[in-house]
Order: C-alpha cells, then sequence, then structure tokens
C-alpha cells in the first residue's frame, strides 16, 4: 500500500502552553500513537518558534486518514491553529512533472 507524506504544523492555545510550563510533557509520543492508530507512522517531530509552536511530518495511506488525524488534534482544543501540508517525494514530483509535460503537449492556450 502506497504512502502519503504529510506536515502539520500548530499553535499551542495558551491553556495548553500554561499546562505544558506547569507539567513539562513530551507530546511526540502521543502524537504518534495517535498516527500509528490512523495506520501511519510519524517520520518526524519538532518544536519551534515564531508563527508555529511545532512541525511534525508523518505517513499514512490517504487523505481522509490525514485530516482524521488533524481533527483529532484540534478536537483536544489545546491548539489554536493548525496548518496540514501534503508533501511529495521527489520521485513523486519527477512523474507528477512527466505527466505535466505529456498533458502540456496537447492543451491549447485560449485564443485571442
Amino acid at each position: 500500500m502506497a504512502m502519503h507524506h504529510y506536515m502539520m504544523m500548530f499553535h499551542y492555545t495558551p491553556e495548553a502552553q500554561a499546562a505544558l510550563v506547569s507539567n513539562p510533557e513530551d507530546r511526540s509520543q502521543a502524537i504518534g500513537d495517535l498516527i500509528q492508530q490512523a495506520g501511519g507512522q510519524m517520520d518526524s517531530y519538532y518544536y519551534c518558534f515564531g508563527e508555529y509552536d511545532g512541525v511534525f511530518t508523518f505517513q499514512v495511506s490517504d487523505d481522509e486518514s490525514a485530516q482524521a488525524i488533524a481533527h483529532a488534534v484540534a478536537s483536544t482544543g489545546t491548539i489554536s491553529h493548525e496548518r496540514m501540508i501534503n508533501l511529495q517525494t521527489v520521485e513523486e514530483k519527477m512523474q507528477t512533472l512527466q505527466k505535466a509535460q505529456q498533458l502540456a503537449q496537447a492543451f491549447q492556450p485560449p485564443s485571442g
């Protein structure tokens, strides 16, 4: 079964930040377990500063599973902003570009 790659960036709510400061906790294991429950695997988990507080990359079989992970995390009320990005491997991008090349040869621009 082909696995698709995703990246989710998130920003904690002030309440979640306060909870983590008062009781420091490694959240990567909880996220990894959630991804496994969806039939996938986590590739990386990083904390950052700036617009987002953290980012993790993972693999699952389909967009529905990726969206379910995002909804499950958001449903806890601990994040105020999240962004999910579908990633492509270099091989996948090359296949996309080759298909685009074939399609572009037959595509006619509007005539003016």
